[in-house]
């Protein structure tokens, strides 16, 4: 989902999206063989969020999420 980071030598600021505005931006899956435990199949997929549209540095620090990828996404 968006995030957002506060250094610990920083004072606190307002956060980029508050709790309640935090958004799903990626969805993956992996299917598993329960016997094998060999991986089946996977899925991903971006979503593209509305209240925020801009992964937030710490996301994109975190993640090989790029905004071109979330930009192209559905909603």
């Amino acid at each position: 989902m968006t995030c957002d980071e506060v250094d610990e030598a920083e004072s606190p600021t307002q956060l980029t999206a508050t709790p309640d505005q935090m958004e799903t931006i990626e969805i993956g899956l992996v299917v598993i063989d329960l016997e094998s435990l060999e991986i089946v199949d996977e899925f991903q997929r971006f979503v593209r969020p509305q209240i925020t549209p801009t992964p937030a540095s710490l996301c994109q620090k975190l993640t090989p999420i790029q905004q071109a990828g979330v930009d192209s996404a559905g909603t």
